[in-house]
């Protein structure tokens, strides 16, 4: 299934038949965190640099935290 709204710069595996069950939640987890930050900056004007589909790719990939990839919002607050 082709995502094209989160653009062919971040890799996203969805058969990831590889990964036990907690493994691919937390992979969807990750995913939807994504999708929705991709959508919160396209309504708030904001475009999508390269280096934040980078940073985004490896929350996806698992290589970095949460809090890492998040942090622009918990500073605005």
């Amino acid at each position: 299934m082709a995502l094209s709204f989160l653009r062919s710069s971040l890799q996203v595996d969805l058969t990831a038949a590889h990964q036990s069950q907690e493994e691919a939640a937390a992979y969807a987890r990750r995913l939807h965190e994504i999708e929705t930050k991709l959508l919160c900056r396209a309504f708030g004007g904001r475009a999508v640099l390269p280096s934040d589909y980078e940073l985004l790719q490896r929350y996806l990939n698992g290589e970095l935290s949460r809090a890492e990839v998040f942090r622009e919002f918990y500073d605005a607050a």
